[in-house]
């Protein structure tokens, strides 16, 4: 099971103990895992809220459909939390190392691409496969 040292620097207990009840699972290829939304640093979930998890994909592996797949589904099947989980696995397209991901809080200047640096593959809530560039 993976472990979340930052919950508790946050305070953010109840996402913790979730965590840990819950049986996650993460895939070898995932490199982080960010936990966003009112579960995350915002920290103010109703009580039905989910849990948002972005994973994020290691450098060293390409994003083909079956791998993206492989990996939403290896945390999805196993999770018995008692509430929903919502992943999307996210990846780097223009060698950034993702670095809009490494800070707490939004920054422009992050990284030189004005949008879609990384990509974003789901297959929960109504959408399946690679999310489209806004470009």
């Amino acid at each position: 099971m993976t472990k979340f040292p930052i919950l508790k620097k946050h305070k953010l207990f109840e996402t913790d103990k979730i965590l840990k009840n819950s049986n996650l699972i993460i895939h070898e290829a995932v490199s982080k895992v960010i936990i966003e939304g009112s579960r995350g640093l915002r920290n103010n979930p109703r009580k039905d809220s989910d849990i948002d998890l972005s994973l994020i994909l290691d450098d060293e592996y390409k994003p083909t459909d079956t791998l993206c797949r492989e990996i939403l589904e290896t945390s999805l099947n196993s999770w018995r939390g008692i509430i929903e989980l919502d992943t999307a696995l996210v990846f780097d397209k223009k060698n950034c190392k993702l670095k809009s991901h490494e800070h707490q809080e939004y920054n422009p200047n992050l990284c030189s691409h004005k949008m879609d640096c990384f990509g974003i593959y789901k297959i929960q809530k109504g959408f399946n496969g690679f999310v489209p560039d806004l470009e």
